[in-house]
């Protein structure tokens, strides 16, 4: 008999942007969470799969907002409504990391169809087509490989299928994800035995071939830069007598976009826009998040290229942030958050038409702001 199911994760509802201090573009991004899971969701009702897998982080803290709690409600009601099981385990971001405090996945208990996973325990359960396994998120590694080493599928001719939510014991530098425990190596064997391990934690769909029919759905939004490049979704699964058919589903999601402009010592304003609007030229910048990295300026162009110019090309996008980093610095010398005298510095630069004189001016300048910073921190109780 043909069992289907969707397999996603990582919704993080709640989280907004951790890269600006821009409280309305925090409120959008957040947004752009509960539109992912409500989008999700409606593909499921038209879809009418046996059951809905999800593996971890569907909260991004384990205490979130009001927000995140109505849609969360909302949304997998609506599965239960129309009588779709949904079956869930806790992630890292969104189980306690105290005993002392609930688990905010008990707020499901009274939704039917609904089974969540949060005891820091294998088990399994009897479903009509299948075996599910699940290994919810667990806070230590010993428990971890305790728990992981009771896994067995069952014997009888139904699938089994395991959904953990974790790392795999491989190099990634893809992925950034951290505190989800990682996958014990010695046991990665047992993972062939599956039909199916529906995985949580990376953010980037990805088949685990080297495993198995091991799969990470990814998230259905993107999170960070991290993810500029990563395509988002969920997974849609059939099996019927022989390995599983997967197919990744993609969501639309918002634009993240990344533009780097490189020996910026060795261009002028006029060069360094140039090299900018020609790299947006062809790329969707409305409603967009517009990242710009201007590397190895020197301090006499550093408030060369200004904000104003780059904003008129980019008009539309819903957030712009700038990086400007100085030739032989290893880190960017004021990233996004720019120090509140920058933009007088700019206006100031048109003023000086001799390159030296603008830079004993603004020695002086940093001096003189570096002795007053000092002398406010001796005069602090």
């Amino acid at each position: 008999m043909k069992l289907r199911f969707i397999h996603f994760s990582d919704s993080h509802l709640g989280a907004s942007d951790s890269f600006t201090d821009d409280y309305t573009v925090k409120d959008v991004r957040e947004k752009d969470k509960y539109i992912a899971l409500k989008e999700t969701v409606d593909h499921i009702l038209d879809l009418k799969p046996d059951f809905v897998l999800h593996t971890g982080d569907f909260f991004h803290r384990s205490s979130p907002g009001n927000a995140a709690l109505v849609n969360a409600i909302n949304q997998i009601g609506r599965l239960s409504d129309a009588g779709i099981p949904f079956y869930m385990i806790a992630g890292n971001h969104d189980y306690p990391k105290v005993i002392s405090t609930e688990p905010i996945h008990k707020i499901f208990e009274h939704l039917k169809h609904v089974k969540i996973f949060y005891d820091e325990s294998y088990s399994s359960i009897e479903l009509e087509h299948c075996t599910l396994h699940a290994i919810p998120h667990i806070n230590t590694a010993e428990k971890l490989k305790t728990e992981v080493e009771k896994i067995r599928p069952n014997g009888n001719s139904k699938p089994n299928i395991l959904m953990m939510h974790l790392s795999m014991p491989i190099r990634q530098e893809e992925e950034i994800e951290l505190g989800g425990g990682v996958f014990p190596p010695e046991n990665l064997a047992i993972l062939g035995q599956f039909d199916y391990v529906a995985l949580g934690h990376w953010h980037k769909f990805r088949h685990m071939r080297e495993f198995g029919n091991v799969y990470y759905s990814g998230a259905p939004d993107k999170m960070d830069l991290g993810e500029i490049n990563h395509e988002k979704g969920f997974v849609s699964v059939e099996i019927d007598g022989k390995g599983p058919v997967v197919e990744f589903i993609p969501l639309k999601t918002r634009e993240i976009l990344k533009v780097t402009v490189d020996d910026c010592d060795k261009k002028n304003e006029v060069s360094i826009l140039g090299e900018i609007s020609e790299a947006l030229k062809d790329r969707n910048t409305m409603g967009s998040i517009i990242y710009i990295f201007l590397n190895d300026l020197s301090k006499v162009n550093y408030y060369d290229t200004r904000r104003e110019e780059i904003e008129n090309l980019t008009i539309g996008c819903l957030d712009l942030r700038i990086s400007k980093k100085l030739r032989g610095n290893s880190e960017d010398e004021n990233g996004d958050a720019p120090k509140p005298y920058e933009n007088l510095f700019e206006d100031l630069r048109k003023a000086f038409t001799d390159d030296n004189d603008y830079l004993r001016f603004q020695e002086l300048t940093d001096k003189l702001l570096a002795d007053i910073e000092n002398e406010r921190a001796q005069n602090v109780d």
